[in-house]
């Protein structure tokens, strides 16, 4: 599955070298907009595992964009759709998911998290 990013990049989950955190939210989740920041300083205190977002439910691209310039996110935010929201099952925000490099989903969470409960995940 390839998803597309805000800066037009694509992201293929098999044709990743490493597992990859990815942080499903929406722009008007309360609990993301208080998690996000966790999930920013793992990304800046570690390089082992690829980090990603993928927006869901927004309304408009200027939404989620605000909401990456809210939280200064230096990792990428990338534009999801109903497809995937569903091949992920995703039914709460935020949900945090380790998917292998094989697009295989090795453990998920939904909900609030500590940077250590995300580390914990890796």
């Amino acid at each position: 599955m390839e998803i597309t990013g805000l800066k037009k990049q694509v992201f293929d989950f098999k044709q990743r070298e490493t597992d990859t955190l990815v942080y499903f939210f929406a722009p008007w989740c309360s609990v993301c907009h208080l998690s996000i920041d966790n999930l920013e300083a793992v990304h800046n205190d570690q390089n082992t595992t690829q980090i990603i977002a993928i927006a869901l439910d927004y309304q408009s691209e200027t939404e989620v964009r605000d909401f990456i310039a809210q939280h200064e996110l230096s990792f990428p935010v990338y534009l999801g759709n109903e497809e995937v929201k569903q091949k992920f099952k995703i039914s709460a925000y935020p949900s945090y998911y380790v998917v292998t490099n094989q697009a295989e989903v090795r453990s998920k969470v939904a909900g609030y998290t500590t940077e250590l409960g995300i580390l914990l995940r890796l």
